[in-house]
C-alpha cells in the first residue's frame, strides 16, 4: 500500500509598513533623505526628525499622514512648490517647525493643502519678500497669531516713522483719510493684539540690504473659516486668504467652490457686487476681478477688497483650495471680443474693460459689471458708464451683448488732476472681422482709431472730471460728428430735483420734460461741454 504525503506550505502574509522616517537632513525628493531609501508617497505615513526641504520649482510633496518630532526636525518649503497631505499633520518643534519661503518677489510661496487635523501652536512660519517700499495687501493665513510674532521678528523688515509702523489694518466705517489704522512701534515681544481671522491688512517693508522680508507665524486652520462682513462707510472690507494654498475665485477656476458663487448672488447674496479688488502694489493701480474672468485664483497671503451687502459671514472653505497658480496681477482672456482700454499720466497708469459676452445686456449684471473700487479715491482713475439704464455707476469691467457693435456706444470716463495731459491706448482682444474701435472726444470733435498697432490719443483735462467728453465705438467705417446724433448721450436724475445730461456738447442743446399724461412741464435751452 502505498501511502502518499501530501505537504501543505502556509505562508503567513507580512505587511509591509506605509510609514517612512527621515534618516539624515535633505532633499524630500532624494531617496537617500528617508530610511529605506524610498521616497514617500500619498500613501505613506511620514516621520522628520531633521531638516527636510521641498526644493523650489521641484516636483513637490507627498504623503498620507506628516508628523514633525522634536528640534532639530523641521519641513523647509521653497518657492513655486506644494505640499499634498491627505491626512493629519502633527508638529512637535516648540517653533517654526514648517517653514515656507517666498524670498523671490518673482517666486510664488510654496503652497499646502492638508486634509485632516493640524496639531500644533504658533510652530509654522511664512517668509514672504515684496517689492521695496511699495504698499501690498497681505492677508492672515493663521489662526491665533500676535501682531508682535511679525513686527518684533528680526527678519520683518517694516517702515518706521518713529511713531506708527507700515502694517495696518482697514475700517471703512472711518473718515476719509483715516480708514487705515497703523500699529504702532512699541508692540511689547510676547503681548499685544492678533491677526484677525481672514482679514487683510496694508504692508510696506524697506531694508538697506534688499531683503525686504515680512514673517507671519501661527496655527494652520483645520477646516472652514469665515470672517464676519461690516456695512459701515461704503461697505468694503479688506479680507485675505486664511490658506497656505490658492482659493478658486471664480467660476472658470471651479464652476462651484469658488469665494464668488458661494458668497456672492448664486449663494450667500451678502456681497452688494460680485467683484473682488486687489491692488497691484507694484504697478500702483487697481485690479478688478469677477464671474466673467478667465481662470482666476487668489494666491497664499493675499489680501484683497469685497463690498458687503449685509452683516454676514463672509465663508472660505477647504474646497476651495487649490495649488493651481494664478498670478494675481496676471489679465488673462478667452476667445472673446474684448477691449482694455488704458490712460496713463507720465508713468503711472491704469485701465478698464469693455468684454462682449453672450447672454449680458447693456444694463447692470452683477458678476460680469464690476464697478471700480470706492473704499478711496485716486488720484488716476478710468471708466466705463452702463450703455443703458442711464447710472452714474462707474465700472472697471463692463459686459455687453455680443451683437450689434455699432450701436454699442459706450461712455468712457477719467477721473485725474485739472490740466494734466493724459495718454489713451487700447489693448483689442479678437476685434471681429471688418470692425474696428475708435475713441471719441466730444469736447474737440474727433475720433481717433486706437485698435492699430502703437496707437495712441492724448487730451489734456481741464477738469477733474471727464463725464460727457470720451466714448468708446466698434465701427466697421471710419467715423464723423456727422453720424452719431446722440448715441452715448445719458440723461438721468441725481436727486429728485436734479436732471444730469451728459454727452451734448454744443451751444443750442434743447430739454424738454413731459408727464406721463403727454403735459410739457419743463423746456430749457443750454450749452454744454460734456455734463449739465
Amino acid at each position: 500500500m502505498k501511502r502518499i504525503l501530501i505537504l501543505m506550505c502556509f505562508f503567513a502574509s507580512v505587511a509591509i509598513s506605509a510609514q517612512i522616517t527621515s534618516a539624515t537632513n535633505g532633499d524630500w525628493n532624494t531617496g537617500t533623505t528617508w530610511v529605506g531609501g524610498v521616497v514617500p508617497t500619498i500613501t505613506n505615513d511620514v516621520i522628520i526628525n531633521h531638516e527636510v526641504t521641498v526644493e523650489k520649482s521641484g516636483v513637490g510633496a507627498n504623503a498620507k499622514s506628516l508628523t514633525l518630532g522634536g528640534s532639530p526636525a523641521r519641513l523647509v518649503v521653497r518657492e513655486n512648490t506644494k505640499v499634498t497631505v491627505t491626512g493629519n499633520i502633527s508638529l512637535t518643534r516648540s517653533v517654526d517647525a514648517m517653514i515656507f519661503y517666498g524670498q523671490q518677489v518673482s517666486g510664488k510661496l510654496g503652497t499646502l493643502i492638508f486634509g485632516g487635523t493640524y496639531t500644533a501652536s504658533k510652530r509654522t512660519q511664512i517668509r514672504k519678500r515684496l517689492t521695496d517700499s511699495k504698499w501690498h495687501l497681505i492677508g492672515n493665513p493663521f489662526n491665533n497669531n500676535r501682531v508682535d510674532w511679525t513686527t518684533e521678528h528680526v527678519s520683518t523688515k517694516l517702515r518706521d516713522n518713529g511713531t506708527v509702523l507700515s502694517l495696518a489694518s482697514y475700517d471703512d466705517s472711518n473718515a476719509s483719510g483715516s480708514k487705515y489704522t497703523y500699529y504702532t512701534n512699541v508692540i511689547p515681544l510676547g503681548s499685544g493684539p492678533k491677526f484677525g481671522t481672514a482679514q487683510g491688512y496694508s504692508i510696506s517693508v524697506s531694508a538697506p540690504d534688499a531683503k525686504d522680508d515680512f514673517i507671519l507665524q501661527g496655527e494652520m486652520h483645520n477646516g472652514s473659516v469665515s470672517y464676519t462682513l461690516s456695512t459701515g462707510g461704503n461697505g468694503f472690507n479688506l479680507l485675505g486668504n486664511p490658506y497656505v494654498s490658492y482659493l478658486h475665485a471664480n467660476d472658470a477656476a471651479d464652476a462651484t467652490n469658488n469665494i464668488l458663487r458661494v458668497n456672492g448672488s448664486n449663494g450667500s447674496n451678502i456681497l452688494a457686487e460680485d467683484t473682488i479688488w486687489l491692488w497691484d502694489g507694484d504697478n500702483d493701480t487697481w485690479i478688478t476681478k469677477n464671474l466673467g474672468d478667465a481662470s482666476f485664483r487668489i494666491a497664499p497671503v493675499q489680501g484683497f477688497f469685497v463690498k458687503a451687502s449685509s452683516a454676514s459671514a463672509f465663508s472660505f472653505t477647504k474646497s476651495m483650495e487649490s495649488h493651481d497658480e494664478t498670478d494675481a496681477f496676471l489679465k488673462s482672456s478667452d476667445n472673446r471680443f474684448e477691449v482694455d482700454l488704458s490712460v496713463a499720466i507720465g508713468k503711472k497708469k491704469t485701465s478698464t474693460s469693455v468684454r462682449y459676452i453672450n447672454n449680458t445686456t447693456t444694463d447692470f449684471d452683477n458678476g460680469y459689471d464690476s464697478s471700480i473700487f470706492g473704499g478711496y479715491a485716486s488720484t488716476l482713475e478710468i471708466y466705463t458708464n452702463l450703455v443703458a439704464g442711464n447710472s452714474a455707476k462707474k465700472l472697471a469691467i463692463q459686459s455687453l451683448p455680443n451683437s450689434d457693435y455699432e450701436n454699442l456706444v459706450v461712455p468712457v470716463g477719467v477721473t485725474a488732476e485739472a490740466n494734466s495731459e493724459i495718454t489713451f491706448t487700447v489693448d483689442a482682444k479678437n476685434v471681429p472681422t471688418g470692425y474696428k474701435v475708435f475713441l471719441e472726444d466730444r469736447l474737440n470733435n474727433t475720433f481717433t482709431r486706437l485698435d492699430e498697432a502703437n496707437a495712441e490719443y492724448k487730451a489734456t483735462v481741464t477738469n477733474k472730471s471727464t463725464d460727457g467728453r470720451f466714448y468708446l465705438h466698434t465701427r466697421s467705417a471710419a467715423l464723423s460728428t456727422d453720424n452719431i446724433g446722440l448715441g452715448g448721450v445719458s440723461i438721468y436724475t441725481i436727486n429728485k430735483n436734479t436732471l444730469r445730461v451728459a454727452g451734448v456738447n454744443g451751444a443750442n442743446a434743447t430739454v424738454k420734460v413731459f408727464s406721463i399724461l403727454g403735459q410739457k412741464v419743463l423746456e430749457t435751452t443750454f450749452s454744454s461741454t460734456g455734463v449739465s
